[in-house]
């Protein structure tokens, strides 16, 4: 019953807002009301208990409270919300929050989705499922902490970016990303991918609407120190975030500490809401699972799912860079209905991200697929649809010098150097006549 928790922060307003001033007394710079929607209590309550974190705002001297206090609210799981109005709270509250933050009342709005959660990690116990959520969106907030109150030798991340973040208004999302693959060009612009897609926040916003970012990459010392290109691939992971928030500000951070791993930190803020969850919120769309289903047979026994599943990841990346849809020539087409597919429905995935980023234009050609596509039973494909090495070779430099805009930089991500020798001719962009 959403009055029952109006009425009851109404009833006890003062004797909380003294419990506040006990328990934190005045260091404090941010407030963040935690709640779960769907329910009758956090639902109602929140409102009112926001205004009461603005009044021990003021009361501690915090200079506009609007920007100063902030809403961390998780939306109930598919399970939650069998009760039609258990969905219909959570809509009621999240749209009357997030018009909130885009009005300027509270910053930011962060939205934690159990559903999406349950669906990236399934079969977790309930006495796991609620500490795992807790502890990751705490930590996260921790790093962000600790990391901009720190100085650092290559690039920091300070107070005054993080602060502005967090009071952009609007919502904000956070994820964390270990990578493996150092020397790659592309490991770390896909680590800052993945935050965005696997975080346990909720999903569906349109990231080009964002109005400030930060990112943060804290390496080992030996890492950062012996990883040839590692500085032109953090440049890169940033340029790729600036264009995925529509060329939003970014707050850079790069530091070093006694790991042997190398992580990647991002936080978004002032972005509009999540109107596809909402909508799911709202209708009968809430019971329906939004997922692409990878399980089953294997992809080399449903053929007839390949085409349809390549579509979906290449639309997929172009929602997520917002450019337009690219589609497959029929010689890419038929290489994918060939290929046996040994690691099913995930290598499909990685395939078509791949390919979409080596595209120039909007047709997707077989010379964008991965070699062991172009190349694994050749001898039963018709030679024109095959292209020669020298071809795809070509591409791939090609797009490497659109990326770097300097052959001279093109050495890290061809792993080869400026120098005579076999490596630098095989992969030469005069060469090619790039």
């Amino acid at each position: 019953d959403i009055e029952r928790g109006k009425e009851a922060v109404q009833q006890y307003r003062q004797e909380i807002l003294h419990l506040v001033r006990q328990t934190f007394g005045s260091p404090v710079d941010h407030i963040m009301i935690g709640f779960g929607a769907g329910g009758g209590t956090g639902s109602g309550s929140v409102v009112g208990l926001i205004e009461i974190a603005k009044r021990y705002a003021r009361y501690i001297g915090l200079k506009n409270p609007e920007k100063k206090v902030g809403a961390l609210m998780t939306l109930p799981t598919v399970g939650e919300a069998i009760s039609p109005l258990v969905a219909e709270n959570a809509h009621k509250i999240t749209e009357q929050l997030n018009q909130m933050a885009v009005a300027g009342e509270i910053s930011p709005l962060i939205i934690v989705d159990n559903d999406k959660i349950n669906k990236m990690y399934p079969g977790m116990t309930v006495k796991a499922f609620w500490p795992s959520i807790n502890n990751t969106v705490a930590s996260l907030f921790d790093i962000f902490n600790r990391l901009s109150a720190l100085s650092s030798q290559y690039t920091s991340f300070d107070p005054v970016d993080y602060h502005s973040i967090m009071e952009s208004g609007g919502c904000a999302i956070m994820g964390l990303t270990k990578v493996t693959k150092f020397g790659d060009k592309f490991a770390l612009s896909q680590a800052v991918k993945k935050n965005l897609e696997k975080t346990l926040l909720a999903s569906g916003f349109d990231l080009s609407t964002a109005k400030l970012a930060g990112c943060i990459v804290v390496g080992g010392r030996k890492l950062m120190s012996g990883v040839k290109g590692l500085q032109d691939n953090i440049d890169y992971a940033f340029d790729i975030l600036s264009e995925i928030t529509g060329q939003a500000t970014i707050h850079r951070g790069i530091y070093e500490d006694n790991s042997d791993s190398l992580r990647v930190y991002t936080i978004i803020g002032g972005l509009d809401s999540p109107t596809a969850r909402l909508e799911e919120l709202s209708t009968d769309l809430y019971f329906r699972p939004n997922i692409v289903d990878s399980r089953g047979l294997p992809l080399r026994e449903r053929k007839e799912d390949v085409l349809a599943l390549a579509e979906y990841f290449l639309a997929k990346e172009a929602n997520f860079y917002s450019r337009e849809d690219k589609f497959l020539s029929s010689d890419t087409r038929k290489l994918l209905l060939k290929y046996p597919w040994p690691g099913n429905v995930s290598e499909l995935a990685k395939a078509m991200e791949r390919a979409h980023e080596l595209s120039m234009g909007r047709e997707i050609q077989p010379d964008a697929l991965p070699f062991e596509i172009i190349f694994a039973d050749s001898e039963n494909y018709p030679k024109h649809m095959l292209p020669t090495l020298d071809k795809v070779k070509r591409r791939i430099i090609a797009k490497a010098l659109k990326l770097f805009q300097n052959e001279g930089l093109l050495a890290s991500p061809l792993n080869c150097s400026r120098g005579t020798g076999p490596a630098p001719q095989e992969f030469s962009a005069s060469n090619f006549n790039v």
